[in-house]
């Protein structure tokens, strides 16, 4: 999505929790396109996604458009059920699928063009029906992001 956008003469700024994989993408997928900006950020954090988006707000001026995939998935993961070892985990699922929608868009929404949009991609994984992925987290999350 963001090359398409940087192809279609827009600023991109990506963040990703993951500072080897934000690095590949920039500087090996995005590397011709100069309107890309890009910072290390755990959308868990509300304090590194505000400082986020003072940056981006520098960077590139006033937001027209935010998309939003952070999202996480471990399909080995034990059933939560059953194994109360998975409680940290399981909270990480709920905080980066679903809360981080909240606190991205709040960060982001009074800097945003009038005419902004604030689109969340999500997956419909919770529409499918599978043995021992009743509880699951990546299964949860999503459903609440429509």
């Amino acid at each position: 999505m963001s090359r398409m956008l940087l192809q279609r003469g827009h600023s991109v700024y990506i963040i990703d929790v993951n500072e080897e994989e934000l690095a590949h993408t920039v500087n090996v997928h995005l590397k011709d396109y100069p309107k890309r900006f890009s910072a290390i950020c755990d959308v868990t954090n509300v304090d590194q996604v505000r400082l986020v988006a003072e940056d981006a707000v520098r960077k590139l001026g006033i937001v027209d458009c935010l998309v939003n995939d952070a999202a996480i998935a471990r399909p080995t993961m034990a059933n939560p059920m059953t194994d109360y070892s998975t409680w940290d985990e399981y909270n990480k699922f709920i905080q980066v699928n679903l809360i981080s929608a909240f606190t991205v868009s709040q960060a982001f929404a009074s800097k945003m063009a009038k005419d902004g949009a604030i689109v969340h991609i999500s997956s419909t994984r919770w529409q499918q029906s599978q043995a021992d992925w009743y509880v699951h987290p990546f299964v949860v999350s999503p459903s609440n992001v429509k």
